[in-house]
């Protein structure tokens, strides 16, 4: 009981301010030095710029609706989504430094090669595709080596 009346109310409030506060530092912190590793990576070449993207692809194999019933809810709809990380800085179609169906095949065989899959490049048409460029990828992590990269190995 008598550890009861040596903590005061002041000692409470100030630790729960103490530990408020280091949480958000350390919230603060811990973004900081994750940009600050990957930078370290792209000065050492072994990250680089590059692009999250993520794809849908429909496949008419799997879908498991039927169009002659109302409800198919908890059915697959022939949907799979896959993520890649490729070395473009930017996807936009005025500046990537090939075609856009150069690219959505580009994609399709990082899918095949990624996922194990056997997508037709011609066939598959790409679904609902959203993405975030220019953001620092390791060079482990890139599902697609930039064409600068191949030459090098030969």
């Amino acid at each position: 009981m008598e550890i009861l009346y040596l903590i005061t109310l002041k000692d409470v409030l100030l630790t729960g301010f103490g530990l408020i506060m280091g949480v958000l530092i350390s919230i603060l912190f811990y973004k900081q030095v994750g940009l600050a590793y990957m930078n370290i990576l792209r000065l050492r070449k072994k990250a680089v710029k590059g692009t999250y993207i993520k794809v849908s692809i429909h496949n008419p194999a799997q879908d498991e609706r039927d169009p002659f019933q109302f409800d198919n809810s908890g059915l697959n709809n022939g949907i799979t989504i896959y993520e890649l990380y490729m070395p473009y800085k930017s996807i936009k179609e005025d500046e990537l430094d090939i075609s856009l169906d150069q690219f959505n095949q580009e994609i399709i065989e990082s899918i095949n090669h990624k996922y194990h899959t056997n997508y037709s490049t011609r066939n598959t048409r790409l679904k609902f595709i959203t993405y975030k460029q220019n953001i620092i990828i390791e060079k482990e992590k890139l599902d697609r080596k930039h064409r600068d990269d191949i030459r090098q190995f030969h």
